[in-house]
């Protein structure tokens, strides 16, 4: 019988999409009603869900001490960074800047990944 592959079997790169940090004070928000929070109460619950899904990876493989095998890389970016909906050329060429800041930033920590991978490979 096959045994399921654990951990200590795996080797996971996660790579973010962005971070935005969006403050709501409350001076601005004090009269959004329930309607006005639609859209900030989503934003929250799915960054909570990464959040979360990236703690517990990081504990189950320092669980099975085996915590170089997992990495995850996230930028922070602006609000009108994130706006799906701007394909404006300047938006997308400072996401560019944003990425390549961001595999500057990780360079170390990607090489070293690289090397695990090329060792799980042998």
């Amino acid at each position: 019988m096959e045994s399921k592959p654990t951990a200590k079997d795996m080797v996971i790169l996660s790579l973010g999409t962005g971070d935005v940090k969006t403050p709501y004070h409350y001076d601005q928000v004090k009269d959004w009603g329930g309607l006005g929070w639609v859209k900030p109460v989503i934003d929250i619950l799915m960054s909570g869900t990464v959040e979360v899904a990236d703690y517990q990876l990081r504990k189950m493989y320092e669980a099975v001490k085996a915590s170089r095998q997992y990495l995850r890389i996230q930028s922070p970016l602006a609000p009108e960074n994130a706006d799906l909906g701007n394909s404006e050329p300047a938006n997308l060429n400072e996401l560019v800047e944003i990425g390549e800041r961001a595999a500057e930033q990780n360079d170390a920590a990607l090489d070293k990944f690289v090397t695990l991978l090329l060792e799980q490979k042998k």
